[in-house]
């Protein structure tokens, strides 16, 4: 059965021109194409639910827009959509709640165990890695990527952190900061110099931490995501505006903790997989940076090395951040 919520807001951005309606599906004249200017009785547009879906979906079955509430409403109404998701937070709030005091008034069993907020595991930064700048192979290697040695360290030895042991010598070593100033890190990501291989140390405790600068981000701003590490760096946004996922999708507490997260992956016109992610994105109501047709590169860090560019990457990155359906139609008519 459709959520009240969805169908009221769904109501108000489309207005009085409804169609057929039961508890699972209501019908409307899309807003976003207009359905048919020859048959203004056309309601092609849907917000429906079914069995195995999490939440209801909207789609038009005539220019295709595809998504849920969130993405529909920041498509088309950024006011309804400051509602929206007002109440909606303040439904969840209050359901907590009311859970909350529910258990309150059952049967307390005593299993012997005090639940405690998770707290982030950090250690000292390994003492065997050197700055890069002291080693010549790194150096070689970094400049090579067109990127400063500046925080970024190395491997000349493998090493063991307690019991663990880490073949990673000759490796770029990325630090994971949690208190710089104290040497304090959560995990580390070490790239070998002489082959294309990566080994990301973050603690088991850590878990759903697996990413770069988190702790070193102003996260009241937008927040520019990338796949790597090299490819953020070499995005020449605000060092306090962006992470890199190493590789993985980002942790959907990670996002939730995010004033906006700002998705930047690779070449989607290069890269299949990067174009099934940016169009899940986008209907899902996220801007993505959607790469320029005329770009070669695989990602930023390429287009880095081999453009030698007097202007930054930031630029073409601000120049083309997309949401909703815009976004989806550029990446479905690209080659």
């Amino acid at each position: 059965m459709l959520d009240s919520i969805d169908v009221k807001y769904f109501r108000f951005a489309v207005g009085s021109d409804i169609g057929k309606e039961t508890p699972n599906d209501i019908s409307a004249r899309c807003i976003i194409c207009g359905d048919s200017e020859k048959d203004i009785r056309q309601k092609r547009l849907h917000l429906y639910q079914k069995s195995s879906y999490d939440s209801p979906a909207v789609h038009c079955f005539n220019c295709e827009f595809s998504g849920n509430m969130h993405s529909f409403l920041r498509e088309t109404n950024s006011v309804l959509f400051e509602q929206y998701k007002k109440e909606k937070r303040e439904t969840s709030f209050n359901a907590m709640k009311q859970k909350h005091v529910e258990k309150e008034t059952d049967e307390i069993i005593d299993i012997g165990y005090t639940y405690k907020k998770k707290q982030v595991y950090n250690f000292e930064f390994p003492k065997e890695f050197i700055p890069a700048s002291d080693s010549e192979e790194a150096k070689v290697y970094i400049n090579g990527r067109s990127l400063s040695t500046k925080g970024v360290f190395y491997s000349p030895v493998d090493i063991s952190v307690g019991d663990k042991y880490l073949p990673i010598k000759d490796s770029i070593i990325i630090p994971l900061w949690y208190k710089r100033d104290q040497n304090l890190v959560y995990g580390f990501q070490a790239r070998k110099i002489k082959e294309k291989r990566f080994y990301t140390f973050i603690p088991e405790q850590n878990t759903g931490y697996k990413v770069w600068n988190w702790f070193e981000i102003d996260k009241t701003q937008p927040t520019f995501i990338f796949e790597s590490v090299f490819d953020a760096m070499s995005s020449g946004l605000p060092r306090n505006r962006i992470v890199a996922a190493l590789g993985a999708d980002l942790n959907d507490d990670r996002i939730s903790e995010l004033k906006e997260a700002i998705f930047c992956l690779d070449n989607q016109h290069k890269d299949r997989t990067s174009k099934i992610k940016s169009t899940e994105l986008l209907q899902n109501g996220y801007r993505v940076f959607v790469w320029p047709t005329d770009i070669q590169q695989k990602d930023s860090n390429s287009w880095l090395q081999e453009t030698n560019p007097e202007k930054s990457f930031a630029h073409i990155i601000l120049s083309n951040l997309m949401v909703g359906n815009k976004g989806v139609l550029k990446l479905k008519l690209s080659k």
